[in-house]
């Protein structure tokens, strides 16, 4: 049972007295998901039945007959997430950013905070209230969509166990489609001598302007019978992601790295194992997942929402949508991310005065500080050990 808290934070205060309307956003995946998690975890006891309900979930997953076949090729180090958080048995990092694990534990991770704020007097249904839209950078829309449900409490625990189950099962079928990418050793070394990184799936890219890159890479991609790379992801005027197999990423960073010293530009890959927000390597997952009897989780409409919720592909409001079970995985794994797009009720709604980003980690944080223009709302991450104190203050 949720603990009831009797003091209001001053946050609430300030809107309840209509001098405070919120805008909120979930962070994405290339994010470290188990430090924070095990600073809930070990923090706050208000949570100690949200994460039983995680651990069930989670457990449901690894029951599945399919996964069970599948344990030793993408659950090798298991999903022992109690244990995890308790200091015991902690797999390799890199393991920690796999899909069917990173999916689940990010999304775990981001309705942790959710359902904190409740607990501590900042309830779900007065966020709403007082919040304009809300959004997330790639994955964190599912995190975004179930907030926008306006779910508290015990249906806030029953919607979390069964979007745990469904996304986690998401997770693993993409990666189930793309595989495991396999690289030579000669091209890890090299990748790692230029960049002191292997090539993964996607890759961050600071410097060169929307039009250049998109010249450099029409030309890798020139004769070939499908793109081998893409820009995925569209962060800001020059910060972009691109897509693809690593070998064909690594091929492009090689063809180019010269280019790359002279205008100091910057590559770095991302800690993702699959190649998301383009179409042709996951696509077939999008059918597997939205078929698959987890699917009896996610049955929602546009029409169930309960406030904007802000698409990074068109800046479209998803309540004006029909089924939202395809849109989400398609949106995930085909459609490239435009960040200016979700975010535009910063730039057209004056009366919002505070983001509020509810992680993992900053960077959704940064790339919206990045597109805005003083005067400003205020920016409020939970990551970090002021962050959460600073929304739940009295």
């Amino acid at each position: 049972m949720t603990p009831i808290y009797l003091h209001t934070p001053a946050l609430l205060r300030l809107a309840r007295s209509h001098k405070a309307k919120f805008f909120i956003q979930f962070g994405g995946q290339g994010n470290s998901f188990l430090p924070e998690l095990r600073i809930l975890y070990s923090k706050w006891p208000e949570l100690q039945e949200y994460f039983q309900v995680a651990f069930e979930a989670v457990q449901a997953i690894m029951r599945r007959p399919d996964v069970q076949e599948d344990l030793h090729v993408h659950y090798p180090y298991g999903f022992a997430l109690q244990n995890w958080l308790e200091q015991r048995d902690v797999p390799p990092t890199p393991y920690l950013f796999t899909s069917p694990i990173s999916f689940t534990g990010t999304q775990i991770t981001q309705l942790a905070y959710v359902y904190l704020l409740n607990a501590r007097g900042f309830h779900i249904n007065e966020i709403l209230s007082h919040t304009r839209a809300v959004t997330g950078h790639s994955q964190g829309m599912q995190s975004a969509l179930a907030l926008a449900l306006g779910k508290e409490n015990n249906d806030f625990l029953e919607l979390m166990s069964g979007f745990t189950q469904w996304f986690g099962v998401a997770g693993y079928l993409m990666q189930k489609t793309y595989g495991i990418a396999k690289l030579e050793e000669e091209i890890i070394r090299e990748s790692t001598e230029m960049d002191r990184q292997p090539p993964t799936p996607m890759c961050v890219i600071s410097g060169p302007e929307e039009k250049q890159l998109q010249e450099y890479i029409d030309k890798f991609n020139q004769n070939k019978k499908l793109p081998e790379i893409e820009i995925a992801l569209f962060n800001g005027p020059t910060l972009f992601v691109l897509s693809g197999d690593p070998l064909h990423l690594f091929r492009f960073r090689q063809r180019h790295l010269q280019i790359w010293k002279q205008h100091k530009w910057t590559w770095n890959y991302l800690d993702v194992s699959a190649p998301f927000h383009r179409k042709g390597f996951i696509s077939h997952a999008v059918d597997l997942i939205i078929h698959d009897n987890v699917a009896r989780f996610f049955p929602y409409r546009g029409s169930d929402l309960r406030l904007p919720l802000i698409s990074y592909y068109d800046g479209s409001n998803f309540q004006q949508k029909g089924e939202l079970a395809p849109l989400m995985i398609q949106t995930l794994a085909e459609r490239q991310l435009y960040w200016i797009k979700a975010i535009h009720p910063l730039f057209t709604d004056p009366d919002i005065t505070h983001i509020l980003d509810l992680g993992p980690g900053k960077i959704s944080a940064l790339l919206t500080k990045s597109l805005l223009r003083d005067p400003a709302p205020e920016m409020i991450s939970v990551t970090g050990s002021t962050g959460i104190k600073k929304i739940l203050q009295e």
